[in-house]
């Protein structure tokens, strides 16, 4: 009996040993494909057992999340509702109070004022004719403002007038009567700046030549010395012919007209020509009282605000006005 135990036993020792070195070497277990061991297939068992679990949890966290964003949201909205309404009309008053810049006043900030000189009186007889130079420095705004000449606090003559960028012009008034020639003044209203569409106009200065070719030829002038009847009537005569080179017909077409003595302006005259149709030619003439000076030379421009589509002639519209106007 005794020895049979002891055999017994040392069987069951070897059992023992031989499962304890199967578990092991299973533990141990790599594969060699992928190299999945026994801890990885444990770890995934686990998370395929909780998955459920951590469905939970993300959705109990999106729906604290709503429910903290929609309560934010209530009381947000309902703070505006009682406070936050009353505090934004409150500023709103307080904006309309104040002094705001408008639009028309930001481009006028931002573009520079017109330059002006002094009057120029020009005697003729008992009339006057008075001239003022008037210069924009701006390099993008075309300007439009109303005018008028004064002596002292009365107005001599008002009118409308327009400049273009970086442009050099004479405002002109012709024939006035008033007593003596001093404390006369020039002053300009209603200055409205309009800024050049460069998406519209690639070249500005390509689009004013274009729309102001007039050519002039002929030019002659004869002045009061040189008239026959000067004796008795002291006229001047000034006659040229002048070709509307442009692509545009034109319902009026305002000349101012320049008499120098050197670089001294000694005189002015204006000539419109009305239905000047696209390469047409005009003679003009004119015939004036007043004693002129030595001339030396005569400057002739075109007073056009090319901007304005009113002055246009549409071509379907020619055929039906030529019948209507006549020529000058």
């Amino acid at each position: 009996m005794g020895l049979f135990r002891s055999k017994n036993s040392k069987g069951k020792d070897k059992d023992k040993k031989a499962s304890s070195i199967s578990k092991k070497q299973l533990e141990q277990y790599k594969d060699p494909t992928i190299g999945l061991t026994l801890k990885k297939l444990k770890m995934g068992l686990w998370v395929e057992e909780h998955i459920p679990f951590f469905k939970k949890i993300i959705i109990c966290l999106l729906i604290f999340s709503c429910v903290g964003l929609w309560i934010y949201s209530i009381i947000g909205f309902g703070w505006y509702i009682f406070k936050g309404m009353e505090q934004d009309e409150q500023m709103i008053n307080e904006l309309t109070r104040k002094n705001l810049i408008t639009h028309e006043e930001l481009i006028q900030k931002n573009s520079n004022n017109l330059n002006t000189g002094s009057v120029k009186i020009m005697d003729y007889a008992s009339n006057y004719d008075l001239s003022v130079k008037v210069k924009s420095v701006s390099e993008q705004y075309r300007a439009k403002f109303d005018y008028c000449f004064l002596q002292g606090d009365k107005e001599i003559d008002c009118g409308h007038s327009f400049i273009f960028p970086k442009k050099t012009k004479y405002i002109l008034s012709l024939a006035n009567e008033f007593d003596g020639a001093d404390n006369i003044h020039f002053q300009i209203t209603g200055l409205k700046w309009n800024k050049i569409n460069y998406r519209e106009i690639r070249n500005w200065k390509k689009f004013l030549d274009k729309h102001l070719n007039f050519v002039f030829k002929d030019v002659q002038f004869n002045s009061n010395h040189q008239n026959e009847l000067s004796d008795k009537e002291n006229l001047n005569n000034l006659s040229f012919n002048v070709v509307n080179d442009t692509p545009y017909s034109y319902w009026e077409a305002p000349f101012n007209i320049f008499f120098y003595n050197t670089s001294n302006l000694i005189a002015v005259n204006r000539y419109v020509v009305n239905k000047f149709y696209s390469g047409k030619e005009r003679n003009v003439e004119l015939v004036w009282h007043g004693y002129v000076n030595r001339i030396t030379n005569i400057e002739i421009k075109p007073e056009l605000n090319i901007m304005d589509k009113d002055i246009y002639i549409k071509p379907q519209a020619a055929k039906e006005v030529d019948m209507f106007l006549p020529e000058q």
